[in-house]
């Protein structure tokens, strides 16, 4: 039996963003292991959501809980939809914090 739970490859996680723009497009973060790492259990990730944009004013997403990594997959994607609130604002910001 090949003992791999060590594996630093099991312990990493990339987090991508797609920026969001009101009335062009939605927001998303990408949560992925590295290039071609699969596990064969479901990965459970659980998330804080914080920044300079508000929850139900500038983007409708629950600003915590989790997200699944089923197993056999790389990735998952949290959606964010950008609110279209048609006030003229700064540039704003959601930072995604991972962790339990």
């Amino acid at each position: 039996i090949l003992d791999d739970d060590n594996n630093p490859l099991n312990k990493s996680l990339t987090i991508t963003k797609i920026d969001g723009e009101e009335g062009a497009n939605n927001a998303s973060f990408s949560i992925a292991f590295p290039s071609g790492v699969t596990l064969d259990t479901d990965t459970e990730i659980f998330y804080t959501l914080g920044g300079t944009a508000a929850i139900n004013q500038d983007f409708q997403t629950a600003t915590t809980g989790s997200l699944t990594i089923p197993a056999g997959q790389n990735s998952v994607t949290l959606n964010l939809i950008v609110t279209d609130d048609a006030i003229v604002e700064y540039t704003e910001t959601v930072a995604l914090i991972t962790g339990n």
